[in-house]
């Protein structure tokens, strides 16, 4: 895997300016208001350029398996988001 560089990536951006709120966002959370696909991949580019994201995992009531990310430190000399910087969506997770 190449990983895309988060300043040169608007989807990489998308995402992490949703992480940096510090709240838990599911799968579907993220890829909504951020327009992307593969989040777990745009995760693990994030984690390569040194973001700290914990991954938990849940079931719900009907054994479907939930994955929820929160980050925990951003991504060090890394720009932080402007106050309601997210024009793609909303702000904020389920």
């Amino acid at each position: 895997m190449h990983p895309a560089r988060p300043e040169s990536s608007a989807r990489l951006q998308r995402v992490y300016d949703l992480l940096s709120s510090g709240r838990e966002y599911s799968t579907p959370d993220l890829a909504r208001p951020a327009e992307v696909c593969a989040v777990s991949g745009i995760v693990a580019e994030l984690r390569h350029g040194r973001a700290e994201i914990e991954c938990r995992q849940s079931v719900t009531r009907r054994g479907k398996r939930v994955r929820r990310y929160r980050m925990t430190a951003g991504i060090p000399g890394f720009r932080e988001p402007a106050a309601g910087r997210l024009p793609f969506g909303p702000a904020g997770g389920r």
